[in-house]
């Protein structure tokens, strides 16, 4: 959807930046084919021979590392490496949660939080080759380098007029911080919509990092769709799709993080259902975003027609 010209100012400010390039070229890891005993820090269990790293499984927690200074803090990489054997207990990539413990070829996109790139065993048994690590752009490969956000330089609104109460809305979003509450009227019939001073519908980021879908009257709203606490990563984009069929059916959809990049998941229920079905508001003004400080939002898209 084409914004300029259409961003009606509300409180705050917000400003327009860009994704941008990597800025370290090609393949970070050194002696990734584990050629030689070299380059490579091994803690308990390591060792490495036959052009692999091998772990015994006396490894365990921090005491089980493998690492090698390779990263840059807060940059994004595309991590992949090889499972040869796995004959007990996982590992772990520092800064993911993923659990690693099947043969085969491994790709990970992550965020270094430490300029080691960590292989921390718990009690794995088996051997790892083939690791190689590049630097790739903020929100890979959901957002390209050179693609344009809208971020939050201090707490407010930003209004779209938009008449689409029914259809399609799709959208990259990024949480900054834990103490952060965002949300988004998408469905509102006035431009200050603030909390319960509309009539619509939006959906609501907690400070728990819950995500909520809100039925929303002058005075009170309702939450008719709800997922678990801690439901997305700080600082971390994933793509939105809120999909509301002519008879009122909403389905809300998820990509990005740990839900991957491939296809669209729908987001799971602990609180009222997905899809869920409401048809108290029929009309729509505008679209607003009320974010906090560092949040983000990109690649919105509006549609107004859905296939029966």
């Amino acid at each position: 959807m084409e914004l300029s010209g259409q961003i009606i100012k509300g409180t705050g400010s917000y400003e327009v930046k860009e994704i941008a390039p990597p800025s370290e070229g090609g393949d970070l890891i050194t002696n990734g084919g584990f050629d030689t005993d070299t380059d490579w820090t091994k803690e308990i269990g390591w060792t490495i021979s036959g052009g692999m790293a091998h772990q015994d499984g006396t490894g365990s927690g921090s005491s089980g590392d493998l690492r090698q200074v390779a990263l840059t803090v807060g940059k994004m990489y595309r991590l992949k490496f090889e499972v040869v054997s796995a004959m007990g207990g996982y590992f772990i990539i520092i800064g993911d949660i993923t659990q690693f413990n099947s043969v085969g070829v491994h790709e990970l996109i992550f965020t270094a939080t430490t300029t080691e790139l960590f292989f921390r065993s718990y009690s794995f048994v088996g051997s790892i080759d083939n690791v190689s690590a590049e630097e790739v752009p903020e929100g890979y490969p959901l957002l390209d380098k050179g693609t344009k956000y809208l971020e939050c330089a201090s707490n407010g609104t930003v209004a779209i007029p938009s008449d689409v109460a029914y259809g399609e809305w799709e959208f990259d979003v990024y949480k900054e911080a834990d103490g952060n509450a965002i949300y988004n009227a998408f469905v509102s019939n006035t431009k200050d919509a603030t909390y319960q001073a509309f009539e619509g519908y939006r959906w609501y980021i907690a400070t728990n990092e819950r995500f909520d879908l809100q039925r929303m009257s002058i005075g009170s709203n309702s939450v008719i769709f709800g997922t678990d606490t801690l439901y997305i990563d700080l600082a971390t984009w994933y793509r939105i799709k809120i999909t509301r069929t002519l008879d009122g059916k909403f389905y809300l959809y998820i990509k990005g993080g740990d839900y991957g990049t491939s296809d669209w998941v729908l987001m799971s229920v602990n609180n009222g259902a997905n899809p869920v079905t409401d048809n108290t508001h029929t009309t729509s003004q505008y679209f607003v975003l009320d974010l906090d400080a560092g949040d983000r939002i990109a690649n919105l898209e509006i549609r107004n027609l859905v296939r029966q």
